[in-house]
Formats: C-alpha cells, structure tokens, sequence
C-alpha cells in the first residue's frame, strides 16, 4: 500500500478525545451533589490552570482530559435542577429508602441524579428501573424488583431524607 494515502499524527500532538455523552434526562441534582460537582469542576480548572504551555506529550493528554472534563461539568452545573427532598411520606426524589426482599434481606439506596448515582454509596439514580419503581410508594408497600431475570417482592420499610 501507498504510504501517500496513510496519516500519520505529529509526535507531539495532543490525544483526541470525544465528548462525554450527557444525558437527555432532566438533570435533577441534591443540594449535596450539585456541591461535590461544583468543587470537581473547580478543581478540574485550577488543574488545568496549573499546567503550563510548553509541555510534554503526558502533560498535553492531561489538558485534553482536562478541558474535556471541565465542557461537561460546565454542562452539567448549568442545567442542574436542584431538589429539595420533601418531608418524606413517599418515595422522591433524594430520599434514602429501606426495603426487605422476599429473603428477608434489608437494602437501603438514596435516589439521587445521574451523575451522583454510586452504587458503593448505596445512590441509585432517580432515572434506574428500580428508582422509578420506588418513587411513590409508602411504607408498607409492596412492589416487584425485576432484578436481572427473577423478579423479587419487596416491602417498603422507611423512607427517611437523611441517611441513618
């Protein structure tokens, strides 16, 4: 093959990196995510104001993460909603919520946005099946978790704004 028809980049050019998809949902955020955000972005861009112009290759790939990152939080901090959890007497929006399966295991998540969710956290995001089959159920409700294939009954317990 003819060498004329192959690119090659220049040793010093910066990764190219797309875009961070951002979700066409509406961007419902608690007090507490929009703040770790708002911090990220800020970082990110105290970051990115720290590396200097002439750099290495390493350096250059950072700044492109960098900038990459800050679009997107920029995005995201600017078309947040941020909500308030209602006193709890159903399941909303940034409630922690307890329930206990069939097996008589306790589970116990917080529905938070798409970009706080964090399942170590024990944070699902308002948008997850399980969230929406969550929002609006009572203690003492009982509902159906379709988890992979099974399907297992659950019984809401509490609903509390705070964890604990």
């Amino acid at each position: 093959m003819s060498r004329a028809f192959v690119k090659e980049s220049e040793p010093d050019a910066p990764i190219e990196l797309p875009q961070r998809p951002v979700s066409a949902l509406r961007n419902l955020m608690t007090p507490e995510g929009y703040e770790s955000m708002r911090c990220l972005y800020q970082g990110l861009q105290e970051e990115l104001d720290q590396l200097s112009e002439i750099e290495q290759i390493a350096a250059r790939n950072r700044r492109a993460e960098l900038q990459r990152d800050i679009r997107y939080y920029a995005i995201r901090l600017h078309s947040a909603e941020v909500v308030e959890s209602p006193i709890p007497n159903t399941v909303r929006f940034g409630h922690w919520v307890s329930f206990t399966d069939e097996n008589k295991k306790n589970h116990c998540f917080r529905l938070v946005g798409e970009d706080e969710a964090d399942a170590a956290q024990q944070k699902i995001s308002w948008a997850s099946p399980l969230a929406k089959m969550l929002i609006g159920k009572q203690v003492g409700d009982i509902c159906y978790w379709h988890r992979g294939p099974s399907v297992v009954e659950i019984k809401i317990a509490e609903i509390n704004q705070y964890s604990g």
